[in-house]
């Protein structure tokens, strides 16, 4: 019984099926060597059982299925490599993934979202430990911070219309020449565009002022909406916001936010995918193996974008310098790049 017979009895002992006959035949993809069984339950869910040398048998299904079609199939990310289970967060099920060759595909809460890979299959990654801070985290001594052998530091600079964090001179001066550094606004989205100026001639000024230098582009928290305003006034303030920046700073800003904000109160609007980095905040999964890894699964997507760049993946303590917890950041820098020209 080969392994397309096998998976197919397996589904149909778990009331996936039975199934009109169909033939087994080869995978249409140059370069393949796959095998695939198709079919279309009574309730109109299809089922797809791909069968691969190299990764074994593996079912794909309902709405990860027809998403991974929309992407192009193996084209996109190769070979499923796990069935289609339960997405385990802090011990909670919330929702389904089915892992491929080159990235995830999750269904959560009613939504889709996807990870691909940044660069051609096989391509080797960097992953570059970071960290970002503000107020919170006190007076950091940087020179020990700076002996860590992080790769990267965020800081926090403004908030709102006119609030300068008040450890960011400090911040900014002490990590000159020791970690790779870019500075963050936490913004407050507004009804009309015009009216974010302020935030972002204040950002810009608050930065220079303490002596630019940032290797890093500039990045704009977006985490709150406030009272009265609603997702489209918010992504007409923040694109605004961003052009603004941008053109002081010369550099394209990253967007930071996290799956819930994003999906519900931005209704995961993807005017920025593709166009921006995204710096999403998920907790919960499972990190790259070091240098030259194969890039992590990666975190949990809003709906909106198609992938990430800069991963906040847990908060803890431990870090030379810095008394308490502090937010843990990586970057999974794709081979033959920097870390400063991929977020470039």
């Amino acid at each position: 019984m080969s392994g397309i017979e096998e998976k197919y009895q397996e589904l149909l002992h778990q009331g996936w099926g039975p199934a009109v006959p169909l033939p087994v035949v080869p995978l249409p993809v140059p370069g393949t060597h796959g095998r695939f069984f198709g079919y279309v339950l009574s309730t109109g869910v299809a089922v797809t059982i791909y069968e691969h040398p190299d990764t074994g048998t593996f079912e794909v299904h309902g709405a990860i299925l027809a998403r991974y079609l929309e992407l192009g199939g193996p084209l996109a990310l190769g070979f499923p490599v796990s069935d289609e289970v339960d997405d385990v967060v802090g011990g909670q099920p919330v929702g389904r993934v089915s892992h491929f060759q080159h990235g995830s595909i999750f269904y959560h809460n009613g939504t889709l979202v996807e990870l691909r890979a940044l660069s051609a299959p096989g391509a080797a990654f960097e992953i570059v430990d970071g960290i970002d801070v503000s107020y919170a985290q006190g007076n950091i001594d940087w020179p020990a911070v700076g002996q860590a052998g992080l790769g990267f530091a965020y800081i926090k600079a403004t908030e709102g219309d006119n609030h300068t964090d008040n450890q960011f001179a400090h911040n900014w001066a002490g990590s000159a020449g020791r970690v790779p550094r870019g500075a963050y606004h936490y913004f407050h989205a507004r009804t009309t565009p015009d009216a974010t100026r302020a935030q972002a001639d204040h950002f810009s000024n608050v930065v220079t002022a303490a002596g630019g230098g940032a290797e890093l582009p500039p990045a704009v928290d977006v985490e709150t909406l406030p009272h009265g305003v609603t997702a489209e006034q918010a992504v007409a303030s923040l694109q605004f916001f961003i052009s603004i920046v941008w053109q002081a700073t010369g550099q394209r800003p990253l967007i930071y936010t996290y799956p819930s904000f994003w999906t519900s109160q931005m209704r995961g609007n993807a005017a920025f995918d593709g166009k921006h980095h995204l710096w999403i905040a998920s907790y919960g999964r499972p990190l790259g193996h070091g240098a030259h890894a194969t890039r992590p699964n990666g975190p949990l997507l809003p709906r909106g974008w198609s992938d990430y760049s800069v991963w906040q993946h847990a908060i803890g303590a431990g870090i030379p310098g810095i008394a308490g917890l502090v937010d843990r950041n990586t970057v999974a820098v794709p081979g033959g790049q920097s870390l400063v020209d991929f977020l470039h």
